[in-house]
């Protein structure tokens, strides 16, 4: 009972500052109490919807968020988050994110022959042709072209073209009732739809590969051929997009 009553004490007092040597002691175990401020975090899908809110300055800033990050963390996420300052004891607080809401495009796996068509054609842009000035113009991506080869390689007809395992060749259908040998493209350059539709899809170029199935069927396949590059310059455009909708907000840091 008188243990009790003890610990009772103990806990309902305030803490003894000692001074030993110059230096000052507590008895008591002490927890800084800090007023951190937030915001509840709010989303969006598409880089116009952000602008639009920062714009509005309905939010931010305000007495506790005087500067902002939009920070491009991805081809299709970006993040946006206050600073640390001291009215805030430092701590940051997340304001919005954005995730590109985008189709699915099948790279590095194998695809039906009907469906990498398909597929082709509903998420892959081909802009015609790039004007290189001085009345010279090249076409812009291979798109066009892949589609006419994927979509008349008969089945069945898959081969490596002088064992180099790269290489391969096929039989095409060229008429109603005719066909030829021809080798298959190894690389080409195309655009799928991979980052927020507000800024240009970045250009790459992709291995084409082709194979036959136990089935007498036939499935085509895409792998990237860019070390990822295309990654960096979907980045750099979406801050560069940002920064030009964004320039007049002083108060705002864009980083990617």
């Amino acid at each position: 009972m008188i243990a009790k009553a003890m610990e009772w004490i103990k806990a309902h007092t305030g803490p003894n500052i000692i001074n030993i040597d110059g230096a000052e002691w507590s008895d008591k175990q002490v927890t800084k109490i800090e007023n951190i401020r937030t915001l509840d975090k709010v989303n969006f899908y598409t880089l116009s919807s952000l602008i639009e809110y920062l714009k509005s300055e309905v939010d931010v800033p305000n007495s506790f968020v005087k500067h902002i990050f939009v920070n491009v963390e991805s081809p299709n996420h970006v993040l946006v988050y206050s600073d640390a300052n001291e009215d805030n004891h430092y701590s940051r607080t997340q304001i919005a994110e954005v995730n590109a809401m985008l189709p699915v495009v099948k790279i590095g796996q194998w695809v039906e022959q009907t469906e990498f068509c398909i597929m082709m054609r509903a998420n892959f842009i081909d802009n015609g042709f790039v004007d290189l000035g001085d009345g010279e113009a090249q076409i812009d991506t291979d798109r066009d072209a892949l589609i006419s080869v994927a979509s008349n390689i008969v089945s069945g007809t898959i081969a490596q073209y002088e064992d180099t395992g790269i290489t391969q060749k096929a039989t095409l259908k060229t008429g109603i009732q005719e066909s030829e040998d021809k080798l298959l493209p190894e690389k080409v350059t195309l655009r799928p739809y991979r980052t927020f539709l507000e800024v240009e899809q970045p250009k790459s170029e992709f291995i084409f590969r082709a194979q036959d199935t136990k089935y007498d069927s036939l499935q085509l396949a895409l792998y990237e051929a860019d070390g990822g590059r295309w990654k960096m310059d979907a980045m750099a455009s979406i801050k560069e997009y940002l920064k030009k909708q964004l320039s007049e907000l002083e108060y705002i840091t864009i980083t990617a």
